[in-house]
């Protein structure tokens, strides 16, 4: 996978992350957002300071451990 792809997978998950709607899809696409994060966080990604940081906030936005 090139970083190319990767910097896509971020940039989705972070899109479907704020076109979320409900909690279940909210709760889905920051599950989503950790697991791009674990993926692509070996390489040096453009992006992916700025995933970290989104999944932060959504995290003590929901409460989430």
């Amino acid at each position: 996978m090139k970083n190319k792809e990767r910097e896509n997978i971020i940039q989705n998950s972070i899109k479907e992350y704020k076109n979320s709607t409900s909690k279940e899809s909210i709760l889905n696409a920051i599950n989503m957002m950790e697991n791009a994060y674990v993926m692509c966080s070996k390489w040096n990604v453009n992006g992916i300071e700025q995933l970290r940081k989104i999944i932060i906030e959504a995290k003590e936005k929901y409460n989430i451990n």
